[in-house]
């Protein structure tokens, strides 16, 4: 199941040229992939579907992909049972071993959410210099 992180761009395509917008765009999806990956969950033991390393930019730069089948299940974090139950997902702690968690240390689920507010300033400063270059 695939998550997808979109960046609003209302009001810009009016002063700016496409190529320019894209452009910028890129650049910062760049940014916020690379400033979320600390909060995105992380896997050592199966790197062939690894969460972080599943972070692809979409083709027309509207968002970011996580393409794993666990994506979704991740960032909700919840885990549905075949009967339907919903079951949280919770950080691992020192001296517990809960069923479902996460393993590494800062990780969780909206890591967009969790990365917003440290980095919101870095991305709109990117978008802008971009903007400036490009555009």
């Amino acid at each position: 199941m695939k998550v997808k992180t979109t960046v609003k761009m209302d009001g810009i395509n009016s002063r700016f040229s496409k190529r320019g917008i894209d452009k910028a765009k890129y650049g910062v999806l760049e940014k916020m992939k690379a400033d979320m990956n600390k909060f995105v969950p992380y896997s050592r033991r199966n790197d062939r579907i690894n969460l972080r390393g599943s972070a692809t930019i979409l083709g027309d730069n509207s968002g970011i992909v996580y393409n794993t089948e666990y994506a979704r299940r991740m960032y909700e974090g919840e885990i549905i049972d075949g009967h339907g139950g919903k079951h949280p997902i919770h950080p691992y702690s020192p001296g517990s071993k809960p069923k479902i968690g996460w393993t590494t240390p800062g990780t969780g689920d909206h890591w967009d959410e969790k990365a917003k507010p440290l980095f919101i300033s870095g991305w709109t400063d990117t978008m802008r210099k971009g903007l400036s270059k490009y555009g």
